[in-house]
């Protein structure tokens, strides 16, 4: 199983790619979390190397409207905290003791 990885000691990548994230819960009014009442997983990307906004954008369920929805960190509400590739692990990182 893949590890996260530290958003402080591993900055997510920038580039546009989807990467599977955790997110911790700023403004408990604003969510509506699965797992508990502070963290989640979740799926999504920032596209500051490509379009110079420095945004991130994930997805969540919405238990009112009982569907997906797209969220953003302008937003408010979260921040990002840990982070793993979708599919494999970069390679400058493949040899390195995240633990």
């Amino acid at each position: 199983m893949c590890q996260f990885l530290s958003a402080l000691d591993y900055p997510p990548p920038k580039t546009g790619c989807m990467i599977i994230l955790i997110a911790h819960i700023l403004d408990e009014d604003q969510w509506f979390p699965t797992e508990n009442n502070v963290f989640f997983r979740t799926m999504g990307y920032n596209s500051l190397g490509t379009t110079g906004e420095d945004i991130w954008h994930i997805t969540g369920w919405n238990w009112e409207c009982e569907e997906f929805q797209h969220f953003t960190d302008e937003e408010g509400g979260f921040e990002i905290i840990g982070w793993q590739n979708m599919y494999a692990m970069p390679p400058e990182l493949a040899n390195e003791d995240t633990e």
